[in-house]
């Protein structure tokens, strides 16, 4: 049975991107000790702008997320969140050496420099560091983070019959998931959801609405992108190249999108032979901190257990779905796609994809991503839920007691993610105060919030304190509502 669609709406699309990149951009990025992932990928852009070498060693004491080998350190994992901010950075540069701003950040970070750092610790994030990754978390991570949710407006109108339902959703997946939390971080989880939706989008472009062959080559690049972000989500690209190669008509126009992701692999493969003499990832076999870890199994793969399993998706400590209940809609979602012949395919994708990632993440010894919030490695896949989430919404919201439950789960998933993300100067810690920190909502951030601790934001910069700090966040995002909403075009 053909089922009606909607028009995305420009007005719409704005609202989305402006609102997901408010809301990521108005927090400062963690860094130093409160940060080692997001610190050490900027510390790979200091490197490589301010001295010209792809080693780490003057900022090193600033993470503990690198590796050491022959003689250097080095930031372990993927380039691409790298990649995307070194451009910001060289913009900056310049800006930081004005002489009025260059001495007052000189001062500060040999006064930070000078301090001691304890044994096993590591030394805080200088305010010329803090800046820049203000700038490159932006550029880096946000802007593409918003962009991706005006995609997934996007696709979400081709499967649902109102756009306000495309709309709801794209706002629930950029802030009641833990998309939100990583769009505000230089991770490198974000970056790859971006390149691997996006670059499904335009595969469904051309496979289902016959745009032209130009946007093959695009999504290889953005594939390419999504690996060297976060090279395990290689096996999931595959399947979406087969899944276009059965949509298509003439599947041998694929070749464009090997040839696109081609030129970010080699330059991936060359900076890994350089540095680990291997063209294949090897850092975390190097990790100063959890070289263990890395030693069992295969790179710290042992196979699927049971515990993990539990931990990533309803635990109340990683659970994907527990920290974003609303995400439960997309299991009756994936049904309602199949009884759509249309989207039967779809559907399968979805599972695969599912069912790939709880299976990568569950074999994983690391699996609980350490101090973060959710479960990390799952942020790829996240986009790809909203799709089977989008139809079952727009089944169930046109209905009073649906509509209601809808938006309970909603309440619930928005109230996990947000104090979660904004509570303290670092992530939710394995321990705390003592305790065991088993549900970081509860033992973690309500406590913090409570006493006032809200993660470093433009609110500060104000005078404001504590909670209040959230008032110019709130205020902004009413004016974005108030101008893209009125004028809005009437549903059909």
């Amino acid at each position: 049975m053909a089922h009606r669609t909607c028009r995305p709406h420009r007005r719409d699309e704005a609202l989305v991107f402006l609102m997901l990149l408010l809301c990521a951009g108005y927090f400062v990025p963690r860094a130093g000790r409160g940060d080692w992932n997001a610190t050490a990928r900027a510390d790979l852009v200091f490197a490589v702008v301010d001295r010209g070498v792809l080693w780490i060693d003057h900022y090193h004491e600033n993470t503990g997320d690198k590796a050491y080998f022959e003689g250097h350190y080095y930031p372990v994992g993927s380039i691409g969140p790298s990649l995307l901010a070194l451009p910001a950075y060289l913009v900056l540069k310049p800006i930081l050496a004005l002489p009025p701003l260059a001495r007052r950040l000189d001062r500060s970070e040999a006064a930070i420099r000078a301090e001691p750092i304890p044994p096993g610790g590591h030394r805080d994030a200088t305010p010329r560091e803090r800046l820049a990754m203000l700038v490159m978390t932006l550029v880096a991570v946000s802007v593409p983070s918003a962009v991706l949710g005006v995609v997934v407006y996007r696709l979400a109108c081709r499967l649902v019959p109102r756009d306000t339902d495309a709309l709801a959703v794209a706002l629930i997946y950029g802030l009641a998931t833990v998309a939100f939390p990583y769009s505000k971080a230089m991770f490198q989880h974000q970056v790859s959801a971006f390149g691997a939706f996006v670059g499904f989008y335009l595969l469904w472009r051309v496979a289902r609405e016959e745009a032209a062959l130009w946007r093959l080559w695009v999504a290889g690049v953005l594939f390419g992108l999504a690996t060297i972000s976060e090279y395990p989500v290689a096996p999931f690209l595959l399947l979406l190249v087969l899944w276009a190669w059965r949509e298509l008509p003439r599947p041998g126009v694929l070749h464009r999108v090997a040839w696109g992701a081609l030129p970010l692999g080699l330059l991936f493969a060359a900076y890994n032979w350089v540095i680990f003499h291997t063209p294949f990832p090897a850092g975390y076999r190097y990790h100063v901190e959890y070289h263990a870890v890395y030693e069992q199994g295969f790179m710290g793969f042992t196979g699927p257990t049971w515990a993990a399993l539990y931990g990533i998706t309803v635990s109340p400590y990683r659970g994907l779905f527990f920290l974003s209940p609303v995400l439960l809609l997309s299991l009756p979602g994936l049904l309602l796609l199949w009884r759509d012949p249309r989207l039967r395919s779809t559907a399968v994708l979805v599972a695969l994809l599912l069912a790939g990632f709880l299976l990568y993440v569950a074999s994983y010894l690391f699996w609980s991503g350490g101090d973060t919030v959710g479960p990390r490695f799952l942020v790829p896949l996240v986009p790809f839920l909203m799709l089977p989430l989008a139809r079952a919404w727009s089944e169930w919201s046109p209905h009073g007691v649906g509509r209601v439950v809808l938006w309970g789960l909603v309440l619930v998933s928005g109230f996990n993610v947000w104090v979660q993300s904004i509570a303290d100067q670092q992530y939710p810690p394995y321990e705390f105060r003592g305790e065991v920190v088993t549900n970081p909502t509860t033992q973690w951030a309500l406590p913090l919030l409570r006493e006032g601790d809200v993660a470093l934001n433009f609110g500060h910069w104000l005078g404001l304190r504590g909670l209040a700090t959230l008032l110019p966040l709130a205020a902004g995002a009413a004016l974005i509502v108030l101008a893209t909403v009125r004028g809005r075009p009437r549903e059909s």
